[in-house]
């Protein structure tokens, strides 16, 4: 067995006399001479730039894996503190190095663990740098929050997609803002889900931040949708965040952080960034990421309202519901949320469920009408057809853009093969990738040039029909398929107000885009 040498530091630059890694190192080999070993037997142990708050540190549980391999014979700290500035964690590691036979030696507290004395001095010491650590804490919050109300960025982890940290700001990254806009378009505009956006992305080949992942995912389309930085507005003071202990396969379970909850928002600090997109995208992104969470994902039963009814009286969001009869017939209805036993009544106002079926022929009979009869909902659509139409030719642009970029990527692996910068296997390799990514966007950029093509030959077309078909559905709703007419009434309508606590009639109020096209409350 060999002898053992820990250091540590906190920060990449801490280099202070006494606790640089240099000084430690000289003084436990001062040490590890003393107990008569050589030099050249000890293990040595470096973590810079680990926080001594945590125990998760990659050094300090490869030294405690040495151990149980019975590798060490002894393990030399500078200081107590150097092994942890948690008392907790440092008694579970001095605890697990006991057991394991292995002798702890610190350079700073010799004989620690000699007599009881030497024992307390030991634990006061270790009380003193764990208020430290408080403090080291509390100043650096304090400091980073007095740089933020000055308007200064502090270094992230990972730059925000779209961004690159510069000095104390962000710079917006043209190459991956415009990824960003066509995200936020595809969402609010064309209604693609996360998972579509995901997919999209890697058929274009757009690289990750990292580049660790040579896919996207919908959780990080879903948090890119999320985040105002995009519209100009970096928060600090957010979070309120609190470590939580998680369990390792190592000595002990460790230690991460995690949101407990959020601040009061005037306790928010703002800091202004460039932004990407306009505020009015983001809104209707988070619009529909509202609409989305309310409707749910799973519809056994189709509601064609579901997520929009509220209780004109209390403000309860109101239920989509459905059984079953013993003949297996299906009855579907809405209704006010269910009070529960020994708790307070959500809705004092005792409103009656109502019978899907009714209501939704009603609702979608007014929404019909009022479309055939509104001159501005025809010019809207033509507008957004128009709209729809540039947004392809610029995507068609952007893909031209991209191709572009391969192109000259296949040229440069070229000239490295043929002047030997790489071999000829790695070549064939990176130019097929290249192709294959070539290939996809060319399809692509094909298909937005046929679609822009017919969009703007079938315009009248489209019109013509969705009127017909709007006529016919006023009698049977059968005739538009489900997914349609649920698409145009979330586009129209953003709530129903529903008051039914007399029993003899249900009267509904429709807000949103269709209040702009005269509609009335109806009473059912």
């Amino acid at each position: 067995m060999r002898p053992a040498i820990y250091i540590r530091v906190s920060t990449g630059n801490q280099a202070v006399e006494g606790h640089s890694l240099d000084v430690q190192l000289d003084d436990c080999y001062a040490q590890v001479e003393k107990l008569g070993f050589d030099r050249t037997e000890v293990v040595i142990f470096r973590e810079a730039g680990a926080s001594g708050e945590d125990m998760d540190r990659p050094e300090l549980m490869r030294l405690i894996e040495c151990a149980k391999q019975h590798e060490l014979s002894h393990v030399i700290v500078k200081h107590p503190d150097r092994l942890s500035r948690n008392m907790a964690d440092k008694a579970i590691i001095v605890r697990e190095l006991q057991k394991l036979g292995v002798e702890l030696v610190f350079v700073d507290v010799p004989d620690w663990d000699k007599s009881d004395e030497a024992n307390l001095l030991f634990n006061i010491i270790s009380s003193i740098a764990e208020y430290e650590l408080r403090q080291i804490r509390r100043r650096t919050l304090s400091g980073k929050l007095r740089a933020a109300k000055e308007g200064q960025l502090m270094p992230m982890g990972i730059d925000p997609y779209g961004y690159r940290y510069d000095s104390g700001n962000l710079v917006v990254i043209e190459e991956e803002a415009q990824f960003v806009r066509s995200i936020f378009r595809w969402y609010a505009h064309e209604g693609l889900s996360l998972r579509e956006i995901a997919a999209r992305l890697d058929e274009l080949g757009v690289p990750t931040k990292t580049g660790r992942s040579l896919h996207w995912s919908h959780a990080t389309i879903g948090r890119i949708l999320a985040n105002e930085l995009y519209t100009g507005c970096y928060f600090y003071n957010r979070r309120m965040t609190q470590k939580v202990k998680r369990a390792t396969s190592t000595l002990t379970p460790s230690r991460i952080r995690r949101v407990k909850g959020f601040r009061p928002r005037s306790e928010w600090i703002s800091v202004s960034v460039p932004p990407i997109i306009d505020t009015s995208t983001f809104q209707l992104a988070a619009h529909r990421r509202q609409t989305k969470r309310h409707q749910g994902t799973r519809q056994t039963h189709q509601h064609l309202l579901q997520g929009l009814p509220v209780c004109a009286l209390c403000g309860s969001r109101w239920h989509a519901a459905a059984y079953r009869d013993r003949g297996g017939r299906a009855y579907r209805f809405y209704r006010r949320p269910a009070n529960r036993s020994g708790c307070e009544q959500v809705c004092a106002h005792q409103c009656k469920s109502i019978r899907a079926e009714r209501v939704e022929q009603q609702i979608w009979q007014l929404i019909a009408t009022r479309v055939l009869t509104s001159r501005e909902l025809v010019a809207e659509w033509q507008a957004h057809t128009q709209a729809k139409e540039a947004r392809l030719k610029e995507s068609e642009e952007q893909m031209g853009r991209q191709l572009a970029q391969l192109l000259q990527m296949e040229k440069r692996l070229l000239n490295l093969h043929m002047t030997g910068g790489i071999e000829r296997t790695a070549y064939e390799i990176q130019v097929a990738r290249v192709r294959e990514q070539r290939a996809g966007l060319e399809k692509q950029q094909d298909e937005f040039a046929l679609r822009r093509a017919a969009l703007k030959r079938l315009m009248q077309t489209h019109i013509d029909a969705l009127v017909q078909m709007l006529q016919s559905s006023c009698k049977n709703l059968e005739l538009i398929s489900f997914a349609i007419r649920q698409r145009m009434v979330s586009l129209l309508v953003e709530q129903v107000a529903v008051d039914a606590h007399d029993k003899t009639a249900v009267e509904l109020t429709l807000t949103g885009p269709i209040s702009y096209l005269g509609c009335p409350s109806k009473v059912l």
